[in-house]
């Protein structure tokens, strides 16, 4: 995953569509942590994704409120996607992050197949010519 277009998809985003992001996000970290590799570390595994969610909550509520302290998008997204001495969690955040940007697309789609039905005018049927009647 390149880290630096990650960066750039986000930072393109604007505050309301970065915050559902970040929210779907939280979702799949948790989904991602349910998952078990058999190794006994579900423990570790629930920490660490509680950790995240927690984090990941408190800057969708800086997004929304924008706050100007909130961190910079490139701090989010490498600490999201950078590499990690634990590869179970890495690949709990790449997973999760894959299925985000997977939604997010499919979501954007839908919104965009959504308003392009508003915008098309309705058929109008032309009104029979009054000498046709009945013929």
């Amino acid at each position: 995953m390149n880290i630096q277009s990650e960066i750039e998809f986000f930072s393109d985003l604007g505050l309301v569509d970065k915050a559902r992001f970040i929210t779907r996000l939280i979702c799949e970290i948790a989904e991602e942590a349910k998952i078990g590799n058999g190794d006994g570390s579900d423990a570790l595994r629930y920490k660490f994704a509680n950790e995240m969610s927690q984090r990941l909550a408190r800057f969708a509520y800086q997004l929304l409120g924008e706050d100007p302290q909130r961190p910079q998008d490139d701090v989010v997204i490498r600490m999201l996607l950078g590499a990690r001495a634990d590869k179970n969690t890495q690949r709990i955040m790449h997973n999760a992050y894959r299925r985000g940007t997977v939604l997010e697309d499919e979501f954007r789609l839908a919104t965009i197949g959504r308003l392009a039905a508003c915008a098309r005018p309705e058929k109008q049927e032309s009104p029979t010519p009054a000498g046709n009647v009945g013929m």
